[in-house]
C-alpha cells in the first residue's frame, strides 16, 4: 500500500461504481468488442482495458471508428445498454471485500460515476449495494461534463454539504484518478491485480480490505 499525499481529515468519501465497487468492466468491454466484431473489427481484451478504462462510452465508439475506418448504425448505443443490462442481471458481482468496507464505514457516502443512473442503479441493486448509498448516486449524465474533468467530484461533493478537501475518492481507473487530483479531493486508487502503473500524489490500494486503514486514520 502506496500512502503517498494523503490530505487531513476525511469527512465524506466519493467511490466510482465500475471497477470500483462492482466487476462490471470485462462484461461491458466484451459487450462493445462483441459489437465491433459485427462490423470485421478485432480489439484484444488487453488492448481495450488498457485504452479505454474509465472513458466515456461515445468516445470509445468515436476512436473504434476512427482507428477501424468504420461507421457504426444509430442503434449501437441501445443495444449495448440492452445486451449489457442482461449480462448485468445473470453475471454481476460485487468486488471481493467492498460489503464489509462499506459496512464498517459509517461516514457520509455516495457513488459518482460516468455511467447514466440507470445502469448505476442496476449495478448496485443486483449486488446488493444500494442500501450503502440510498439516494446519494451521482451520474455524469447528470451534469454533462465526464472524467478527467473534475466536475462530478465536484458537484457530489456540494451536494453532499462538504468542501473537496474534506472528501476522498476511490476509483480505480487513472482517468478517474486524474479527475480526483483535478478536484483537489484525497485520492485513492484501487489498482487491483496491479493493472497499472503507481500513479503520483495518490493512495494505492491492491485490494479493498485495505480501504478502512487509510480512512479511518483521518476520520477524527
Amino acid at each position: 500500500m502506496n500512502m503517498s499525499n494523503v490530505s487531513g481529515k476525511i469527512n465524506c468519501v466519493i467511490f466510482d461504481c465500475d471497477g470500483t465497487l462492482v466487476d462490471s468492466e470485462k462484461l461491458g468491454n466484451q459487450v462493445v468488442i462483441d459489437l465491433f466484431a459485427e462490423y470485421g473489427v478485432v480489439v484484444e481484451p488487453d488492448e481495450y482495458r488498457r485504452l479505454y478504462r474509465g472513458v466515456q462510452l461515445l468516445e470509445i465508439i468515436a476512436r473504434l471508428e476512427a482507428a477501424h475506418d468504420v461507421k457504426t448504425a444509430d442503434d449501437f448505443v441501445p443495444r449495448y445498454r440492452q445486451r449489457l443490462d442482461a449480462m448485468l442481471e445473470q453475471r454481476l458481482q460485487p468486488i471481493p471485500g467492498i460489503h464489509d468496507v462499506l459496512a464498517r464505514l459509517s461516514l457520509p457516502k455516495c457513488v459518482a460515476t460516468s455511467a447514466p443512473q440507470e445502469k448505476l442503479r442496476l449495478c448496485l441493486g443486483v449486488t446488493g449495494l444500494r442500501p450503502f448509498f440510498g439516494d446519494n448516486l451521482f451520474s455524469s449524465y447528470d451534469i454533462n461534463s465526464w472524467k478527467p474533468a473534475p466536475d462530478l467530484f465536484l458537484h457530489a461533493a456540494q451536494t453532499m454539504g462538504f468542501a473537496p478537501a474534506e472528501c476522498a475518492v476511490v476509483e480505480d481507473s487513472p482517468v478517474g484518478v486524474a479527475a480526483g487530483l483535478a478536484a483537489g479531493m484525497t485520492t485513492i486508487h484501487f489498482n487491483h491485480n496491479s493493472e497499472h502503473e503507481a500513479i503520483e500524489g495518490v493512495v494505492t490500494i491492491e485490494h479493498m480490505a485495505e480501504l478502512p486503514a487509510v480512512l479511518f486514520d483521518r476520520i477524527l
